[in-house]
């Protein structure tokens, strides 16, 4: 990929991990002031910004360009299929909740039904997993979706580290750039 690309890629991959920073702030703040729709909604956008960085590393159709400019992207960074940011099957759950709700309708034996419950999982009793929809436990900053736990934190984190790679990278292209400009190789 020549370098004046990458540093556009890994440009939003930057960008979109910064757009995280004062989401994560304002939901802590939302939690302690007990404002749970306002914290949902701030999860929500944080999931929607890790997902970018996942579909730019990890792109969900498998055309060949996009494929290879996700590899390449990848080496530029040194992570792999096993990185947290790889698995978006949390984004997939809140992207397509109407999907979700109508799954439950079908299969849920009790249809218990808890959403948007903050604390942890123990304080909700006579309820089966699967009929627990979104709970965050911000003790353990884990997000629990029908059974499924997220670590809240470990993606947070992830996106830290996925930043930090991609200032690294975004200066070597920068470097490689300068030097492809003069001639030299």
């Amino acid at each position: 990929m020549k370098p004046r690309f990458a540093k556009i890629y890994l440009g939003e991959i930057i960008m979109q991990a910064d757009m995280t920073v004062p989401i994560v702030h304002n939901m802590n703040v939302a939690l302690n002031q007990g404002r749970t729709i306002e914290a949902f909604g701030l999860l929500h956008y944080l999931l929607i910004h890790a997902g970018i960085v996942s579909r730019i590393l990890w792109p969900p159709a498998k055309k060949a360009p996009r494929v290879r400019r996700a590899r390449e992207l990848r080496e530029m960074l040194g992570v792999d299929d096993t990185h947290t940011l790889a698995d978006r099957r949390l984004r997939n759950h809140l992207e397509h909740y109407d999907e979700r709700l109508d799954s439950w309708v079908k299969e849920s034996v009790r249809h218990g039904f808890v959403d948007r419950w903050i604390g942890p999982r123990a304080g909700i009793q006579g309820v089966d997993d699967k009929d627990i929809f979104r709970l965050f436990d911000p003790v353990a900053k884990v997000f629990i979706f029908r059974g499924e736990s997220y670590a809240i934190q470990g993606l947070v984190d992830s996106l830290d580290d996925i930043r930090e790679l991609a200032m690294k990278a975004h200066c070597r292209a920068e470097y490689e750039g300068h030097r492809r400009s003069r001639g030299r190789s």
